[in-house]
Order: C-alpha cells, then sequence, then structure tokens
C-alpha cells in the first residue's frame, strides 16, 4: 500500500507539480485503495468529500467575484495589520522574519520553506485516509469537521475579503515584505498547471481571514492526536511551522493565523458535539 501510494504522489508531483487539488488527491489515494481491495467503499465515502472540497473552493472564488465585479468592493488592509502592530508593539512579524532571513534572492532556505507550504494540499488528506482506514468513525468527525471550517471561511471570504501582507506590499499600504512563495514556484522547476476542474475556478487573491493554512494545519495535528497519540506528538510542530512559513512567506499575517485557530477549535467542538458523532477512545 505505501509503495503504491508513494509511486502515485510522486508520479502527480513530477507531472502537475507541488499543487495537488482535491480531484487530483482522490486519484492518488484511490491507488492503494484498488490495492486494499477497499476501493467501492473509498467511492462511498471520499466522492462526497471531494466533490464537496470543490464545491468550496467555488465558493471561495465566487466570494472575490461577487466583491469585485458586483459589488467593486476592495480587500481591507489595515485591521490586520493593525492588529499586528499592536500584538507585536509597532512591528510586523513578517517583515521583522523576512528581514532577517531572505536575502533578496532564493536560497536553500527559501526553496525548503516554499515546498514546506505545499505540505497543506497533500499532509491533511494523506492522514485523512490513513484514519479512514482504521477508524471511520474518526474519519467521518474530521471530514466533517474540515468541511465546517472550509465552508465557514468561504463566507467569511465573502463578508470580509482581507489582503494578505503581499499584496499590501504591492499596493504601497505600507507593508515591507516580498511575495517569495511565488518567486519559489516560478523558480523550483516544477510544472504549475491545474487540474481540468479546478481550471474552472476563480481564483481568490484576498482570502486571508482567516487563514485556512493555519486552520488545516492546526486540525492536522488534534486529528492525529485523536487517532494515536504518539503520531500527534510526532506531528506536534507541524502547526508552528505552518504558521512561520506562511508568515514568513508574507501570506499571512499573525492575526490571519489566530482567526484560522479559532475557527479550527471551534468547527473540532461544534462537531463533536452532533448527537451521531460518538469517537471511540483514543489509542495510546
Amino acid at each position: 500500500m505505501v509503495a503504491s501510494y508513494v509511486a502515485a504522489l510522486a508520479v502527480m508531483v513530477l507531472v502537475k507539480g507541488l499543487y495537488i487539488s482535491a480531484d487530483r488527491y482522490f486519484l492518488i489515494l484511490l491507488a492503494p485503495a484498488l490495492v486494499l481491495g477497499l476501493w467501492r467503499r473509498y467511492l462511498v465515502d471520499w466522492v462526497p468529500f471531494i466533490g464537496a472540497m470543490l464545491t468550496y473552493e467555488y465558493l471561495r472564488g465566487w466570494a472575490w467575484l461577487v466583491n469585485d465585479t458586483w459589488w467593486h468592493r476592495g480587500p481591507s488592509f489595515e485591521p490586520m495589520i493593525a492588529i499586528d502592530r499592536f500584538l507585536f508593539l509597532g512591528h510586523l512579524p513578517n517583515e521583522f522574519l523576512q528581514h532577517a532571513l531572505w536575502t533578496g534572492h532564493l536560497t536553500w532556505f527559501d526553496h525548503a520553506v516554499g515546498s514546506f507550504d505545499h505540505a497543506h494540499f497533500f499532509v491533511p488528506p494523506t492522514l485523512l485516509f490513513l484514519i479512514w482506514l482504521e477508524r471511520r468513525d474518526l474519519f467521518y468527525r474530521c471530514m466533517l469537521t474540515l468541511l465546517v471550517v472550509s465552508f465557514a471561511g468561504a463566507v467569511i471570504f465573502f463578508l470580509f475579503p482581507t489582503a494578505p501582507p503581499w499584496l499590501a506590499a504591492k499596493l504601497h499600504h505600507g507593508v515591507d515584505v516580498v511575495r517569495i512563495g511565488a518567486l519559489e514556484g516560478d523558480a523550483n522547476g516544477l510544472p504549475q498547471s491545474r487540474s481540468i476542474l479546478t481550471r474552472r475556478l476563480h481564483v481568490n487573491p484576498v482570502a486571508a481571514v482567516p487563514s485556512l493554512h493555519a486552520a488545516y494545519a492546526l486540525l492536522t495535528f488534534m486529528f492525529a492526536y485523536a487517532w494515536r497519540r504518539r503520531v500527534g506528538l510526532v506531528l506536534v510542530l507541524y502547526p508552528a511551522l505552518m504558521w512561520f512559513t506562511i508568515v514568513y512567506l508574507g501570506d499571512h499575517y499573525v492575526s490571519d493565523i489566530l482567526a484560522g485557530v479559532v475557527l479550527a477549535l471551534v468547527g473540532w467542538w461544534a462537531v463533536g458535539r452532533l448527537p451521531w458523532v460518538h469517537p471511540k477512545e483514543v489509542p495510546g
């Protein structure tokens, strides 16, 4: 199973790049499901989940299309800048990290951080697949939590479009950061193609609050710990590393991360209160 999964993932990365959409990852995870003879159950459990995630992606882009094209409402810039400056005594963590670590040209460190940023696309679904193999009751709770958090995020993107740090810098809103992630993506030599389905989606450049990168990273740790405590302890630093990454790359403010953390915690708690969600005792 591991060999079939790794082979499918390696082929997809080499052919399509580090950005792996929900529909592509569905095909990657289908390989080990076929090997294990679980493909029927996989289709039953995962087709609705993948369809819902693609619907979220559509709504995420639609939120910006409506605000920009129909309502002519631009994104907010100042609130998140003001919160970060308040929290860090007048300083922006994005600027601090880039002034300390960015040399003005890409280094091995920037390539490593840029690559780690893309773990957002395949670490959570891989963990969900492993949980699905052993604990379908827990899988359903984790899956529903991801959906609740994602769709709640889409609603907030619609109501409160907010510019990320790199866009604030580009439009001269008092932020001095470089969009390192985009530079690294252009230079790493991997293709950046989108799937047939995701090419039809609108890109939302102002989906900064809440940071779903931050929310998914925290949920990944929480899912792992609920599944197996030892696995959770292995992933205990994963959220912090992802939060560092998105701040350093200029994609999110710390306040965006805090909003994502709150959303993740509320989503996990709310789904856990549903009467039909009763996870079993956590293994040691």
